[in-house]
């Protein structure tokens, strides 16, 4: 006959452990989900639930259930890894680039959170490539796939991202109009806007969404479309 050792834990969940002579079983009475927590403050890095540890010790008597030994504590671990893999596929979409030189002029440009584009242009270092602002007044922006500028060090490593989670300050005047839940675009002067360009010979695209916070940040989900619209 089966022996139920029945063990409660803090709500939301509660779980039953059944000892059978061939073997052990824990049966959840509830799902166990990762959740990923979007809270990036621009330091890129990401946060995840932490695991719940339960100690469940037999106080009735001392037995083996199969190959298990319970008669001591037993220690279960539910919940989500340490690092999820969300975490990690978003990382996937930050790029390194080494030795990708630019001359000290450049650099002067970009600070973190611009949204930029890559150029050909030969002779210019190792890549034939140079970095670009996007700008709704010229196509090349709307022909080129977007990135945020994460940063440029002194070793010529550049760093950027094609998609993620990021903010902006609401002082930020890159990023203007915030509004939970809308889509945003650049504008006219070619900053994040819930208002795309209206301008004549300027182009539109979305460029993802804005996301609601607890942090009085205006934080977006930055997601490029690799459609394009001309205004006539």
């Amino acid at each position: 006959m089966a022996e139920n050792i029945s063990i409660s834990i803090s709500q939301p969940e509660s779980m039953t452990i059944n000892g059978y002579p061939d073997g052990f079983a824990i049966i959840p009475t509830a799902g166990h989900t990762t959740f990923f927590n979007p809270e990036p403050s621009n330091s890129h890095a990401f946060s995840t639930t932490s695991p719940e540890i339960l100690n469940i010790t037999n106080s009735v008597s001392s037995f083996n259930v199969g190959e298990f030994d319970i008669s001591s504590a037993v220690n279960v671990t539910l919940g989500t890894l340490p690092y999820s893999q969300l975490a990690k596929e978003l990382d996937g979409f930050k790029y390194k680039f080494d030795n990708f030189v630019m001359t000290s002029s450049d650099q002067a440009l970009f600070s973190v959170g611009d949204i930029v584009y890559f150029k050909s242009q030969s002779g210019y270092n190792t890549y034939n490539t140079k970095l670009k602002k996007a700008q709704t007044s010229n196509m090349d922006g709307a022909k080129s796939g977007l990135l945020i500028f994460l940063g440029y060090s002194s070793d010529n490593t550049l760093m950027v991202m094609s998609k993620g989670y990021f903010d902006y300050e609401q002082s930020d005047n890159r990023c203007v109009n915030w509004s939970s839940g809308r889509t945003i675009y650049l504008n006219n002067l070619s900053n994040i806007d819930v208002t795309p360009s209206t301008l004549s010979n300027y182009w539109v695209k979305s460029i993802g969404t804005c996301i609601p916070n607890t942090d009085n940040k205006n934080r977006i989900w930055f997601d490029p479309d690799s459609t394009y619209l001309k205004i006539r």
